[in-house]
């Protein structure tokens, strides 16, 4: 079977036959992803002007330490300390 693949010509031995359709576009979706990323990123750096930590952010979301009236909450490798020397990090507050 023939295929071109990044313009270049390559052989393959497959007993799949992928049969491109009207419709497909690969990149077309870039700037869906680049969007993404890019509103991603604004919310990291909304979150961390406020003083905010995230715990992770995936492709489309991003969970926000937070508590009903925000604080301290004992995390090891934080940046902040509690009263009694324990590392922590900063929850936000649910209005913030």
């Amino acid at each position: 079977m023939r295929t071109l693949l990044w313009r270049r010509r390559a052989t393959e031995r497959t007993c799949v036959v992928e049969v491109p359709r009207a419709l497909v576009l690969p990149t077309g979706l870039s700037p869906d992803y680049a969007g993404g990323r890019l509103l991603l990123a604004i919310l990291e750096r909304m979150v961390a002007d406020v003083g905010g930590t995230y715990l992770m952010c995936d492709t489309d979301s991003m969970a926000i330490v937070a508590s009903e009236h925000g604080g301290l909450v004992p995390c090891k490798g934080g940046p902040y300390r509690m009263s009694d020397g324990t590392e922590a990090i900063k929850a936000l507050s649910w209005r913030e």
